[in-house]
């Protein structure tokens, strides 16, 4: 479709689509949020972040519910190619600050200056930790290869159908295919979620036999010092000094497995740092998590033998051989 046909196909289905009652608004883009298809760039001042960027409209970031941080929107008087919002990602790793309002972008440049700065949307990828995002104005040569965006005023699977009646009402040769937004947010988040599945039954398994292995070993080294536990308890040793007694070069032991443990996790995060897992190997979160876990665990697992070996009795204890 030639652009200007293409021009007049989306304001004719975008003023159909703005009027009908279930609609709150409407508005073009270059590309759908969340679709199948990306627009990046990278930039030598900022190597490790990947912008997307998207030509829309100026009503997007109302229809979106994007906020504008510092600065403002676009509006109908801007100049397409002229005019930059960028995402407070960008702003913070190309610039060193949020508020970058009328700066030239890229950083250096004179011309798109930034005129707002939005909050970070994730719109193509949502788990992502190293992409951020540029808006420009969809200029009307761009049209052909336009989507057209709606929100619902209440319930958005509606709107497919009415969007697909006025394509067919405006051009029935046309078949445009419409879908929710919320589907392709699932099927974004389906790949991450089955290895997140895989990852976290892989690590209840190693947990568990790890668990089984610090019984094992406990059991094995309170059973050699029976002898020993029989005598401390007959001079009126407390059942808890004998159990740390026992649990103290577990301990140790325990220590030095949870910091091997933890320094393997953060080179391993360094390496899903990128697609498509995305692991933010700097969280302290899940550091802290795995350290309270692993303790915890261990803990446990060594208390139940040697509990189950100060039950008995003194005097059986010292005839062991």
């Amino acid at each position: 479709m030639a652009p200007e046909a293409a021009a007049g196909y989306w304001a004719e289905i975008k003023s159909r689509i703005a009027a009908h009652p279930e609609v709150e608004r409407a508005v073009l883009a270059g590309r759908a949020p969340l679709g199948s298809t990306t627009a990046t760039t990278r930039f030598s001042r900022v190597p490790n972040l990947t912008v997307a960027t998207l030509s829309v409209e100026p009503g997007f970031f109302s229809l979106m519910r994007v906020p504008i941080r510092y600065g403002r929107a676009f509006q109908p008087a801007d100049v397409p190619g002229t005019v930059v919002i960028i995402s407070e990602k960008v702003a913070t790793e190309m610039y060193g600050r949020p508020n970058v309002v009328g700066e030239g972008f890229p950083i250096g440049e004179g011309q798109p200056v930034v005129v707002g700065v939005a909050g970070d949307a994730h719109m193509f990828t949502p788990h992502a930790t190293n992409v951020g995002e540029s808006y420009s104005l969809i200029a009307p040569s761009a049209s052909a290869e336009a989507v057209l965006l709606a929100r619902a005023r209440t319930e958005a699977a509606r709107l497919p159908a009415e969007m697909r009646q006025a394509s067919r009402a405006v051009a029935p040769q046309i078949s445009p295919a419409t879908r929710l937004m919320r589907t392709d947010f699932a099927d974004k988040l389906e790949g991450p979620r089955v290895a997140g599945s895989i990852a976290a039954m892989t690590a209840l398994l190693a947990l568990g036999v790890a668990c089984i292995g610090i019984a094992g070993v406990v059991s094995y080294v309170t059973s050699r010092r029976t002898k020993e536990i029989g005598i401390r308890l007959a001079l009126g040793a407390t059942s808890t000094s004998v159990v740390l007694a026992l649990l103290g070069g577990s301990a140790l032991t325990g220590a030095i497995g949870v910091a091997l443990g933890l320094g393997g996790g953060w080179m391993v995060g360094r390496l899903f740092a990128g697609q498509p897992l995305y692991v933010d190997p700097n969280d302290l979160l899940p550091y802290v998590a795995s350290t309270i876990t692993l303790a915890v665990s261990a803990t446990v697992a060594a208390l139940w033998p040697a509990i189950q070996l100060i039950r008995t009795d003194p005097l059986k204890a010292l005839r062991v051989d």
